[in-house]
């Protein structure tokens, strides 16, 4: 006679969890401290929906048998489920300390850090996961996206690109490669990747959630015509489909249709649509319609139930508008509200550290016996500085060349010299595993580069990579890359360090949260410039106060620099179709202004402790230094 237990058990398994429960609940009646009966009671309630009475039982369980890790693992992932990362923590976490070699429970303990924001230690237990269960999808899966929220996006790309060769790959794993890629701003790989997944998954073709991701992709690739070939009708299909408005809207922004991106936006924008209302902020000023645009926003602001994180992006925008207003001290007060809502500013001794060790690692005595590399690609061009110093101004007369393509801000570069000390086998990090530096590693580094970076522009002479805190690698990128260009983008203090307070970078840069901190860290910025030029390194400084003052003589002397013929489209950047990713968008799409030379003035009453970072003795004399100008390449 089979056993009222194990028959309950084959209940479970079987997926008949109404019978699984009512048996063991009979059999608890006679015996209610039987854990194995408790066991499968709350794993069948669970089933059922009834989480509270699942628990309960699984509690018990854990009291009558306090050494069976499956009933703690199983007990955690109802807790998970129900909501209760922390006490789930716990529960796997007695499992493991029962087994420490449950795939599931470090999967499950990883989960439940994830959930409770602990990036870092999730991904340490879905590592020792996928140790204990090499090619366990889920935990490779799960680690993917804990390493992208992370920012590790090039191992978070690699995970998923080794997922999509498995013949089970869920669509999960193709998206998520897809978000990786426009989030790396390799759109044209992001492009090919949606159309892969639509033919592996014939369902995408009618998600409208896919169509407009694939959209937003080609309009970012600068498809513009083709992104609104997939919306305009997807759009008339599903007229209440907010997102697709809203991602119809930016396609019309990009194509320079505003008074048609308003139009699409309106309904969006009676119902306060925070997303509708912070694209037509963008709207606006093409329109001359700021009033509008604030009025809503605020209405937003003020309301009780806005999430935190839409209030913060709120808040930014209207101090654009009231700054283009003349509201100068509501500006602040915005700003200020806003950056509050973010956690607190990296510390200067962060920056300070890192520029330190930059320049112990490559120290003028040392730097002339590095090897170099043998790669002599001269088409990489590196646009360096600190943000909003003029970059995306410079890229954009660039990218008006003929011979000249533009990959936006590529972290690849980065992401290989934070990987170098993989590459050497050095038990140092970046920059101090520079000592054990070969010319092998150096080309294999370049090689690397100039493939991602020539997907870009094939066949082009020059591609120009435009992220701005590629400044701290300008040693290694002499050393890889001995025939790229390096154009340094500088700006008066003051008005770099407001400008970047007008940001929300996010985590990106959390220095901008605070105006002192931001001070700082252009302080550290130019201590560094310095020991580059120091070191002989070749770079164009471009002024941005020169660039704006006299466009064509700037323009001409960028192209001179790169070894290129005069091309008069250069002077047309405000016409360039290209799509810009960057917080400048704006500000390409309209002929040169000099209206934010000298910005900072009118901010002065606010700008105390900023003007006190930059001019306290500590600090003064790393800024009065400056990177000796070129004309000449490398």
């Amino acid at each position: 006679m089979v056993h009222p237990v194990q028959d309950a058990l084959r209940l479970l398994q079987s997926g008949r969890f109404a019978e699984a429960e009512a048996g063991c609940r009979r059999y608890l009646s006679r015996d209610p401290g039987n854990a194995d009966a408790l066991h499968i009671r709350g794993l069948a309630l669970a089933e059922l929906g009834r989480q509270t009475e699942a628990i309960e039982n699984l509690e018990r369980a854990s009291r009558q048998a306090p050494r069976e890790a499956s009933i703690h693992e199983n007990l955690g992932r109802v807790r998970l489920a129900g909501g209760n990362a922390a006490s789930a923590a716990v529960a796997f976490g007695d499992a493991l300390a029962i087994d420490p070699n449950r795939p599931a429970s470090r999967l499950g303990l990883g989960l439940s850090l994830a959930h409770q924001a602990r990036t870092n230690e999730a991904i340490e237990q879905f590592r020792r996961a996928l140790s204990l269960a090499p090619g366990w999808l889920e935990a490779k899966l799960n680690l993917a996206i804990a390493l992208r929220q992370l920012g590790s996006l090039v191992e978070a790309e690699q995970l998923h690109q080794e997922m999509t060769s498995a013949k089970d790959s869920p669509r999960e794993v193709w998206l998520g490669l897809a978000l990786i890629q426009r989030q790396r701003e390799l759109y044209p790989d992001a492009i090919a990747t949606y159309r892969r997944a639509g033919e592996r998954f014939p369902q995408l073709a009618v998600d409208p959630a896919f169509q407009v991701a694939l959209a937003d992709a080609l309009r970012a690739n600068g498809d513009v015509a083709e992104a609104l070939a997939l919306l305009e009708p997807l759009v008339a299909a599903r007229p209440q489909a907010g997102v697709g408005r809203i991602a119809l809207a930016r396609a019309l922004i990009a194509d320079r249709r505003f008074a048609d991106a308003a139009d699409r936006l309106a309904p969006l924008l009676e119902a306060r649509n925070v997303e509708a209302a912070l694209v037509f902020a963008q709207v606006a000023v093409a329109l001359d319609d700021r009033a509008r645009a604030i009025a809503v926003l605020e209405e937003i602001r003020d309301k009780s139930d806005t999430p935190s994180e839409d209030r913060r992006a709120v808040l930014f925008e209207l101090a654009k508008l009231y700054d283009a207003e003349g509201r100068i001290d509501e500006a602040f007060v915005a700003l200020r509200a806003g950056h509050a809502l973010r956690s607190q500013a990296v510390p200067v001794t962060a920056h300070r550290g890192t520029t330190e060790r930059l320049i112990r690692a490559f120290a003028e005595a040392r730097f002339a016996n590095f090897p170099r590399s043998s790669n002599d690609s001269d088409v990489p061009v590196f646009i360096v500085g600190m943000p909003r110093s003029g970059t995306t101004l410079v890229e954009q007369i660039l990218a008006g060349h003929r011979d000249v393509a533009v990959a936006g801000e590529l972290t690849v570069f980065d992401d290989l010299a934070q990987g170098l000390p993989a590459r050497l086998g050095s038990s140092q990090a970046y920059p101090e595993c520079v000592v054990g530096l070969s010319a092998t590693a150096l080309d294999a580094l370049s090689r690397e580069y100039v493939f991602q970076l020539e997907r870009f522009g094939p066949g082009k002479r020059r591609i120009v990579d435009k992220l701005p805190h590629n400044f701290q690698n300008v040693g290694l990128l002499a050393l890889a890359l001995p025939r790229s260009k390096i154009v340094h983008c500088s700006r008066n203090p003051l008005d770099t360090c407001v400008s970047i307070y007008f940001q929300d970078f996010g985590d990106r840069q959390a220095y901008a949260r605070d105006l002192r901190e931001i001070g700082m860290h252009y302080a550290e910025y130019r201590n560094l410039m310095a020991h580059w030029a120091a070191l002989g390194i070749k770079m164009l400084e471009v002024r941005y106060e020169e660039l704006v003052g006299d466009v064509t003589a700037g323009a001409q002397r960028l192209v001179e620099f790169l070894g290129l013929d005069w091309d008069p489209n250069c002077l047309n950047f405000h016409e360039n179709r290209r799509a810009v990713q960057t917080v400048s968008a704006a500000q390409v799409r309209r002929p040169i202004y000099r209206s934010a030379v000298g910005r900072w003035q009118r901010y002065t009453q606010h700008l105390g402790d900023l003007k006190d970072a930059l001019q306290s003795p500590e600090e003064t004399g790393k800024l009065t230094v400056l990177p000796t100008r070129h004309s000449g390449g490398n």
